[in-house]
């Protein structure tokens, strides 16, 4: 499995989200590998790795692959997801219950299972995109005008304007994992659910912006019925993106967060 790491000792391992990479997590790899062993993997189909089919990519492919992943290192890990990659996480959590020390669950989203929300979003909330606004993403990327599939996709679920916002290298991996689009439109596969965040057994950490769409914090709300251990922070100021664009808190969470977990 494609991956970057940096340090020595207990390992830290990052999972991306929709559209990302190993690089979505450059503010963290640094500063955790000055006292651990920080991994942050590339999931198959995104870059630097050769592109998938669409009917080759899912989240189950992803959970399969980072299980085995986990298990070639011969230890205990701490695992961290964001967006689609928390979702990733989650499950993967829920299957090698043993071999996950502690759980850090970055405002988990993508395909839900139908009885997950306790609630459903108020109509005057923003909802992640819809499936005819990921269609018509679909559409423009396909046609060559990624940039423009991009912000439909973006504004569309965390606000208008957001796109633009974006900090360049941000927008840059964007575009270079657009093309996954297709197979992510159509992939109903791992989906957040109840039945796999009762399984899960270690200490879990869950965190949130305060200006993300609400529809992450009915997420949250549903979880911390299902885990039967978390703790969760909330980012004041920081939206979805929170890792990239509030590196120092978010460090600050995750390092204080992995030094009380027990050796």
């Amino acid at each position: 499995m494609w991956n970057i790491s940096a340090g020595t000792g207990d390992p830290v391992v990052f999972v991306h989200g929709a559209f990302c990479d190993y690089r979505f997590w450059e503010g963290q790899i640094e500063t955790v590998g000055r006292s651990l062993r920080a991994i942050a993997v590339s999931l198959s189909g995104f870059h630097p790795g050769p592109a998938l089919a669409a009917d080759e990519f899912s989240a189950e492919r992803h959970v399969a692959e980072l299980s085995a992943f986990i298990n070639s290192l011969g230890v205990t890990v701490h695992l961290v997801g964001h967006s689609r990659g928390a979702r990733v996480a989650l499950n993967v959590a829920a299957n090698l219950n043993g071999a996950v020390r502690s759980l850090v669950l970055i405002e988990p989203g993508g395909e839900m299972d139908r009885n997950f929300l306790l609630r459903q979003p108020q109509a005057h909330t923003k909802p992640a995109p819809g499936p005819d606004t990921r269609e018509q993403a679909l559409l423009l990327i396909q046609s060559g005008r990624r940039e423009e599939g991009m912000r439909l996709y973006i504004d569309s679920g965390h606000g208008e304007g957001r796109w633009d916002r974006l900090p360049p290298a941000v927008k840059r991996m964007l575009l270079s994992n657009a093309e996954t689009i297709s197979g992510m439109v159509r992939d109903r596969s791992s989906p957040l659910a109840a039945e796999p965040a009762r399984k899960i057994s270690c200490p879990t950490l869950l965190m949130a912006g305060s200006d993300s769409p609400p529809i992450f914090s009915n997420v949250l709300d549903a979880l911390e019925t299902y885990l039967p251990n978390w703790k969760r922070h909330r980012v004041d100021g920081a939206d979805h993106f929170l890792p990239w664009e509030r590196p120092r808190e978010v460090n600050q969470l995750l390092l204080e967060w992995l030094r009380a977990q027990p050796s």
